[in-house]
């Protein structure tokens, strides 16, 4: 099983163009990755912030999106 994760590209307009581009490939020009950034807030406009463990730098939700999680 491959480790390698794919991107779906996109033009400048949002319309998605191709997919399966190897992320840390050199992204064509006029092409681009969308990237989501989330933040989680209650009803009294506090952040739910997580705190990463010591050592680790991977994105704490990364992927989940992808099956429906967040």
């Amino acid at each position: 099983m491959s480790s390698a994760e794919y991107w779906d590209l996109f033009n400048r307009n949002r319309v998605w163009v191709r997919n399966h581009h190897k992320r840390g490939d050199r992204i064509p020009d006029g092409l681009y990755h969308i990237v989501v950034h989330s933040w989680v807030m209650d009803y009294y406009g506090n952040f739910l912030i997580s705190q990463r463990q010591k050592g680790r730098t991977a994105v704490t939700v990364r992927g989940r999106d992808r099956c429906g999680i967040l």
